[in-house]
């Protein structure tokens, strides 16, 4: 059986230390995949080194103790750090997006509900943000990233372009014009925001602000993108400009 990993970001793990997980996590590993005490597991900081960690303790009190770093096993440390402002999708189209890019190393999603978006905010959003989270964690785990990319949801776009990277490069894609590839533009490592619009594109409102808040517009070549399709090729994109993909 392959040990289960678990993602345990801004922990600071070294030989000799245990923790306990969220009671979530616990339930996991305890319910989901029936672990019992003396069980191993790897356990990801967000650093470099994978860590072999053991189930110990009783039923009423497990925890995990780290033995030492995992021999042998690989692990992709976050590089460039890259968030996408995704628009609000139909369907179960998020999943597909937040897979892919994670896979390709987005370290933050940011789901919005733009002016022209079909779906609207609901009672429901808490319950598909926790499905989507895990969804991301899954593919943490099948393309051996050290940890899981932020996955938030906000009520417009105002919201969403809030207490971003001050360092960041943003870039809006756009259809209008000839705006230069994203793919040529977003050079470098530098902290990069990329912008996707909705169906229908953005509204003149929304366009302005952006521009105003030091967006700079980029385009992905001259074939229209549906919205997730366009979510991928913009990671992607600037993770061929810094040197990532090649």
């Amino acid at each position: 059986m392959t040990i289960p990993r678990l993602f345990e970001s801004g922990r600071e793990l070294r030989p000799g230390s245990s923790f306990t997980p969220e009671i979530d996590v616990m339930h996991y590993l305890r319910r989901v995949l029936r672990l019992k005490p003396g069980d191993g597991v790897l356990v990801l900081d967000g650093g470099p080194v994978a860590w072999l960690g053991t189930l110990a303790g009783s039923d009423d009190g497990l925890g995990i103790a780290i033995s030492g770093p995992a021999e042998g096993v690989r692990v992709v440390p976050d590089g460039r750090r890259i968030c996408a402002l995704v628009p609000a999708l139909k369907g179960d189209r998020h999943e597909f997006a937040i897979q892919k890019a994670t896979e390709l190393g987005v370290t933050e999603l940011r789901i919005y509900f733009a002016d022209r978006s079909i779906p609207r905010p609901s009672a429901r959003e808490s319950a598909k943000l926790a499905r989507w989270m895990k969804v991301a964690e899954e593919a943490c785990r099948q393309c051996d990233r050290a940890s899981v990319p932020l996955v938030g949801i906000y009520d417009d776009l105002g919201c969403a372009t809030g207490e971003l990277d001050i360092y960041a490069d943003r870039y809006l894609l756009s259809e209008i014009g000839t705006p230069e590839p994203l793919a040529r533009i977003a050079t470098g490592t530098r902290p990069a925001v990329v912008a996707i619009g909705p169906e229908g594109s953005f509204t003149e409102a929304e366009r302005g602000m952006l521009l105003q808040a030091g967006f700079v517009p980029a385009g992905l070549g001259p074939r229209v993108l549906k919205a997730e399709t366009a979510v991928i090729a913009a990671v992607m994109a600037v993770q061929v400009a810094g040197g990532d993909i090649g």
